[in-house]
């Protein structure tokens, strides 16, 4: 400070995690100090808008040349409107002023302040001011802060900027659109992300393209990609114009080969035209090392075309073929909250996960949970709905996404490999998943939200199922029939549901199923309604229906949470406790118990 003395204040850098809600700052400004603000909720200065001022000023400065062509320009430009102003006042005026080149900012210049709107030439602990906000293997979204950006250009704008009436005369200059942006519109919206991998070194020819959309409506009309550069070995910037939902990374299509989906058991082909026939299953010779039977192949591809003839290997190649493979990274609305709003009241209470994960793939890292990509909650009361709390969801995918266990037998005296069934098969070719969330509730009613990700959206409350219908005792007794009117259902928007949960003392416990992702089986465990999956007039019989990505809400008393002297640890002795061992489960001995 001024006087000496040293305090603590907050910087943000201008990438943001979020649209910024700041007030504009006044512009121009003669010192960064007119920008510094002053927060009395916490006694704390916010610094981030006269940092960017005063960096914009001090990394101008540095370049000479582009400094000293700044000044020249200002002081001709100063000389030539006073011209003018000597030439209308002695009158009669005999001719116009020239347009010559003290009216225009230098090229040299204009491109100084292009590059700076696009974040170039700053040093890169102004926009990841500690390390920790990028972690290694870890990517990060932002919306560009325009306000920022401003207090950057009009520092960098200040040089000779001393007395008041320098003050004014830049007024004049901005106000005349010199640090405009030729050719793009002043409210454009700037988003992009950072990545900081060895996807970056190890694929320095990496394709990238980003949507204002999720899914892209239009695969053909990305948003404009304005600056991409590796800041360092393993550290890529990416900026579009425009804000950014969804983004594919893939390689350069150089070249094209044969593919099967990601699960290992499908893939999809085409017909003589190139579209899309569908997906058959593949018939494989050894699972174990991959080996598929190209013949079985080639009779299945041949049975979807509807050939009589003998497949050829042209027709074998085009229903095979497949492009370079996309990876898309979605962005969800939830995903715009850097920092989950947690509810700690004696009425509502929920929790979150620091450490999570968001896929639906493979396993998660050690000391981290598998947070749902389907579902996102918020709760609050319903006497106060306009404070809404997160609530942590839940998901789990079969084999918690690691592959087929591998066994090895002996068979007179070599050993195989074989890739144990374990019940799993059909969820993992079908990607089934599960979201819970849990949360506590006192005496007061309570609104949940549920927000579809990915895309997703419902027609109406009439396409929700709240389950279970029935409740029974121990033995198997009708013990509470769940009514229609329980909970009120309201849709908020095409993505987003609310719930009403009346006070209950025992709490609620439910799921929640919405009438497009429910799937039907049959009796051979084959979806119904996929035309890939089976064949036509297959006479299989309906046993079920169930969705495909469940959702269950567990909330408690919240009673049972703020209570001291209960113990909330089960009690082994309990005859319907069963301790899990390491190793294998024994599922009869745990049904011998149940």
């Amino acid at each position: 400070m001024r006087q000496g003395l040293k305090t603590v204040s907050w910087y943000h850098c201008p990438l943001s995690p979020s649209k910024h809600q700041d007030q504009p700052p006044s512009l121009p400004a003669q010192t960064a100090d007119e920008l510094v603000r002053y927060n009395p909720d916490n006694g704390l200065f916010d610094i981030s808008y006269a940092a960017a001022w005063e960096l914009g000023r001090l990394i101008t400065l540095q370049n000479k040349a582009i400094s000293l062509n700044l000044f020249n320009w200002k002081r001709a430009h100063t000389q030539t409107w006073r011209a003018v102003e000597q030439t209308i006042l002695h009158l009669p005026i005999q001719r116009k002023p020239t347009n010559d080149s003290s009216t225009t900012l230098p090229g040299a210049v204009q491109q100084w302040f292009d590059d700076l709107r696009l974040l170039k030439h700053l040093p890169f602990c102004y926009l990841v001011p500690d390390e920790t906000m990028l972690p290694v293997e870890s990517i990060r979204f932002f919306q560009l802060d325009t306000l920022w950006i401003e207090c950057l250009l009009d520092g960098a704008f200040s040089l000779g900027r001393i007395i008041q009436m320098d003050v004014d005369q830049d007024t004049h200059r901005i106000a005349q659109g010199y640090l405009k942006q030729k050719n793009t519109k002043s409210n454009s919206t700037y988003s992009g992300f950072l990545v900081r991998s060895e996807l970056v070194s190890g694929w320095p020819h990496l394709h990238i393209q980003g949507y204002n959309t999720t899914p892209p409506e239009n695969e053909d009309q990305p948003l404009p990609l304005i600056r991409m550069e590796r800041l360092s070995k393993n550290i890529l910037f990416c900026l579009f114009a425009g804000s950014i939902s969804s983004v594919d990374f893939f390689q350069k299509s150089e070249r094209v080969h044969f593919g099967i989906h990601s699960n290992g058991n499908s893939t999809k082909i085409r017909d003589m035209k190139g579209s899309p026939l569908g997906v058959i299953e593949i018939p494989w010779r050894d699972e174990a090392l991959r080996v598929i039977n190209i013949q079985k192949l080639a009779n299945s591809i041949k049975q979807r075309l509807n050939i009589d003839t003998k497949i050829s290997s042209a027709q074998f190649a085009l229903a095979m073929i497949a492009g370079t493979p996309r990876l898309r990274l979605s962005i969800s609305p939830s995903m715009t909250n850097t920092y989950p709003n947690l509810a700690d009241q004696p009425n509502l209470k929920t929790w979150w996960h620091n450490r999570s994960d968001k896929n639906d793939y493979g396993p998660v890292a050690d000391e981290y949970v598998r947070q749902s990509t389907h579902y996102a909650i918020r709760v609050s009361s319903a006497n106060l709905p306009i404070h809404k709390f997160d609530s942590f969801t839940y998901m789990s995918i079969p084999r918690s996404g690691v592959p087929k266990s591998i066994c090895y037998q002996n068979d007179g005296g070599m050993w195989t490999v074989h890739k144990q069934d374990d019940g799993a098969e059909f969820a993992a070719r079908v990607k089934q998943t599960m979201s819970w969330t849990t949360f506590a509730m006192g005496n007061e009613d309570v609104f949940v939200y549920v927000e579809l990700l990915g895309g997703k959206t419902f027609n109406s409350v009439d396409d929700v199922i709240i389950r279970p219908k029935k409740i029974f005792n121990e033995n198997h007794e009708l013990k509470e029939t769940i009514s229609e009117g329980s909970y009120e259902l309201e849709k908020v928007s095409d993505t987003c549901l609310r719930i009403k949960l009346p006070t209950s003392d025992c709490g609620h416990r439910f799921s929640i199923e919405f009438e497009q992702d429910l799937k039907s089986y049959s009796s051979g465990s084959e979806l119904i309604d996929e035309r890939e999956l089976i064949a036509p007039n297959n006479n299989l019989k309906l046993v079920h229906e169930e969705p495909r990505n469940a959702l269950l809400i567990f909330v408690e008393p919240i009673d049972y949470f703020l209570s001291k002297n209960k113990n909330h640890v089960p009690d082994p002795r309990e005859h319907k406790i069963y301790l899990i061992e390491p190793g294998k489960i024994d599922l009869q001995a745990i049904t011998r118990l149940l």
